[in-house]
């Protein structure tokens, strides 16, 4: 499976140290109202590039909590800077968590609001790249054991005639 390089991508796991991660727990456990969302932000970012799946899992359910405050709170907010920062970041920790049907329809969303973002359109292509490399290999694990059962009859059948001759 292919695997994503910083050539691919400037927004690549940059962030992933405990350190940044503690950092950004504290912030956000000391945050008042006004910059709540902001430093729940930031902690997201630093999970979701972690190369723990709960850590990446936890990262999600913090953006998927901005996005839908953002998306009941005002329509404009939702299309705004910050809500394209979630989307994007979101559809990112999505693809790196192998969620590939869900980041493919937050980067949908994105493009819809961003049709030009390089990101936006790196990041598509990449979930397409991978669901298609995911997609051959799971073709070949089928034509693998398709062809394993073959062999398996076609022996069998000759044990049979074997034993049938004597």
């Amino acid at each position: 499976m292919s695997s994503v390089t910083k050539e691919q991508v400037r927004f690549d796991r940059e962030h992933d140290s405990r350190e940044d991660i503690t950092r950004a727990e504290q912030q956000l456990a000391h945050s008042t109202g006004s910059t709540r969302d902001s430093d729940m932000y930031t902690l997201a970012y630093y999970l979701v590039r972690s190369p723990k799946k709960e850590e990446r899992e936890r990262g999600i359910a913090l953006l998927d909590i901005l996005l839908e405050e953002t998306t009941t709170e005002q329509n404009d907010l939702a299309k705004s800077t910050v809500g394209i920062d979630y989307r994007f970041t979101l559809a990112y920790g999505l693809f790196l968590d192998d969620q590939l049907g869900r980041a493919r329809k937050i980067c949908q969303e994105l493009l819809q609001l961003q049709p030009n973002s390089g990101q936006a359109k790196e990041l598509w292509e990449m979930i397409e790249d991978k669901i298609r490399v995911d997609g051959l290999i799971g073709m070949g694990v089928v034509g693998g054991t398709a062809a394993a059962i073959g062999i398996g009859l076609i022996a069998g059948a000759i044990a049979i005639a074997r034993i049938a001759r004597k």
